[in-house]
């Protein structure tokens, strides 16, 4: 009896060091982004100040080549995270040292080869700025994959603090490369300065991560990766079909400076998602680990509470943002007055957001593994904004507020989609 009372005592102290561990993770990583996104908004008005909408929407469609660092993926980190995860709750060091050999040499190949895609792209196009800004987007592209393999690295080894860092780093270059550079190389530094950071950034991790990894082309371990991976991809593109769409939509249909405006409206959304989702990024390898160690009900309390405090924190502050806008942009961006009601419609958007992100951790995992079906869900999304913005510029009644208001619908039906999944999966099947 008091063996077991040793035990359970035991237990209880284990649980307790890894909420305060969970915490102090949190706050490390949620100071940062707290502390960079003033600095990262002071950041973007000034280039928005300087650049205008027409600038603005050339940056914005150059970007869809950077945006391949989310959507031009085979899945191999995905699956890294997830499979290692879950090794490490079942206590395989050996399998987990072989995924991530695998993984993360397939992501290097990939990078590599995107990388000079798109350096070769460049000379399909006419025009020198063109053709500069799609170089430097492409060696972009590059140096921000390699990065991400470091940051799940650090992600699976829980070492946030060293991500934080990196994050502060990153972003304090950044902003004040480019703040301070902008009035002399116009949109060129927009692009130049993220290079830069992300070197001194990999630098910074090379010397802080020690993992066991090597570059490694097995191709029987691949194989496996791409049977699990490959579902990840189509989920990833199929969500950047949607991301790609949004861009190409307005671009061909309404110009580029209703680009500018509507990439100024979902960078001040996306400034604040960003936020939030750190603590989605802290708290998921304690997720994969409970499910790995058969923890259900652990794992349902984490996405359970921690959804609805974010979902509350998030409509808040959204709507404080709405009310500021206006202020903000009359009183130092007196050229993006026609984007103060697109920018406060589109933070309608950051509840669809915030309410899945937990959700879809689990659908995901190697327990419920209903991967399969997120691309279906992003996909029918996908065709329903094409078809619907189509179908209003054929009237003649498709406007930049008419367009936000489909792709929030868009959003609705693809994110709400994880939590009917997450009902019928996983609480339905593993806890009822």
């Amino acid at each position: 009896m008091n063996m077991n009372k040793v035990i359970q005592n035991r237990l209880l102290q284990l649980k307790e060091i890894r909420r305060k561990k969970s915490i102090r993770n949190y706050i490390s990583l949620v100071s940062v982004t707290f502390l960079m996104q003033p600095i990262a908004i002071i950041k973007n008005f000034i280039v928005a100040r300087y650049l205008g909408p027409a600038d603005f929407g050339l940056i914005k469609s150059v970007e869809l080549i950077q945006m391949l660092n989310k959507f031009g993926n085979l899945g191999f980190v995905s699956v890294a995270q997830r499979e290692i995860g879950t090794a490490n709750g079942q206590k395989d060091s050996e399998k987990a040292n072989r995924i991530r050999n695998a993984a993360y040499s397939g992501e290097i190949l990939l990078s590599v080869l995107l990388t000079i895609s798109g350096i070769v792209s460049s000379f399909f196009f006419e025009g020198t700025t063109i053709k500069i800004l799609i170089i430097l987007a492409s060696l972009g592209l590059f140096f921000a994959k390699v990065s991400h393999i470091y940051d799940a690295e650090a992600t699976v080894q829980k070492k946030f603090k060293i991500i934080s860092n990196v994050n502060l780093i990153h972003g304090l270059i950044v902003a004040v490369l480019t703040a301070s550079l902008v009035a002399f190389f116009n949109v060129y530094i927009v692009l130049i300065s993220p290079i830069i950071a992300s070197i001194i950034g990999l630098i910074f991790y090379y010397k802080r991560i020690h993992a066991k990894y090597r570059f490694t082309i097995d191709f029987s371990e691949i194989k496996k990766i791409l049977s699990v991976s490959i579902f990840f991809s189509l989920a990833t593109l199929s969500y950047g079909s949607y991301r790609y769409a949004e861009r190409i939509l307005v671009l061909t249909t309404m110009g580029t400076i209703e680009l500018g405006i509507y990439g100024f409206a979902s960078m001040l959304a996306d400034q604040l998602i960003t936020v939030f989702l750190v603590a989605v990024k802290v708290r998921k390898m304690y997720v994969y680990e409970a499910l790995g160690r058969g923890d259900l009900k652990f794992a349902h309390r984490i996405v359970i509470k921690e959804t609805i405090l974010l979902l509350v924190i998030g409509i808040l502050a959204a709507a404080s943002l709405a009310f500021i806008i206006p202020y903000l942009i009359e009183w130092f961006l007196p050229k993006w007055v026609p984007a103060i009601f697109a920018s406060q419609l589109f933070l309608l958007v950051i509840p669809f957001k915030i309410i899945t992100s937990y959700a879809a951790i689990v659908t995901t995992s190697p327990l419920v593994n209903k991967i399969k079906q997120v691309p279906i869900y992003q996909v029918s999304a996908t065709v329903f904004l094409v078809l619907s913005a189509l179908l209003l510029h054929y009237l003649g009644k498709l406007t930049l507020i008419n367009f936000i208001l489909l792709d929030i619908l868009g959003y609705a039906l693809y994110h709400l989609s994880y939590l009917t999944m997450y009902y019928k999966y996983f609480i339905r099947q593993h806890l009822t």
